[in-house]
């Protein structure tokens, strides 16, 4: 409960509150908090990008993955990110948050392309949902994914995981508008 008031009131502070954190993203035992704290903050935090890209390679999966979110919840200001990201798609802990934060930024490098079409086809449903949305909302010009990706959020909306039909339904809402189900049909 105190971690989690600190947390707040830090997110709260805003821009004032990134060099402590930069710091603390710098400490091993308080790495994990601040990737938190700035994943709150968003591109308020934009600073703590190259901190965040040291922690993608951090040995605790954890810490991995929630740099990754934090980097995703910067979106365009992430973009200097997109390498190390890139590099995620092989480690099974953090392969569905870096595609996630590809999708998010809004741009997948040309070298991770084939991995995440690869993915989008992987048994592992949530690596799946959220490589078929991240494809799609990179490529809102690609009208055949578009309908691919749209039928596959929507069956999995019934998912038998919770986890799985919660991403299908954001990740149907986040795909920019471009065209309504019944006219890609």
């Amino acid at each position: 409960a105190i971690r989690l008031r600190i947390l707040n009131t830090l997110a709260e502070t805003g821009a004032p509150a990134v060099p402590r954190l930069i710091k603390a993203l710098e400490n091993d035992k308080a790495a994990y908090w601040a990737c938190l704290v700035v994943r709150d903050m968003g591109s308020v935090a934009k600073d703590a990008v190259p901190a965040l890209v040291a922690r993608v390679s951090d040995p605790r999966p954890q810490v991995r993955r929630e740099a990754i979110l934090a980097l995703a919840a910067m979106e365009g200001s992430a973009k200097g990110a997109l390498p190390a990201i890139a590099k995620a798609l092989g480690d099974p802990d953090t392969a569905a948050a870096a595609t996630f934060a590809m999708g998010t930024i809004g741009a997948i490098p040309p070298a991770a392309e084939s991995k995440v079409r690869q993915n989008a086809e992987a048994k592992d449903a949530m690596l799946g949902t959220v490589s078929i949305w991240a494809l799609a909302r990179c490529h809102p010009e690609d009208k055949q994914l578009r309908v691919k990706a749209t039928e596959q959020l929507i069956a999995r909306v019934d998912d038998e995981d919770p986890y799985v039909r919660i991403a299908a339904a954001r990740g149907l809402v986040a795909l920019p508008p471009a065209m309504t189900y019944g006219e890609v049909r």
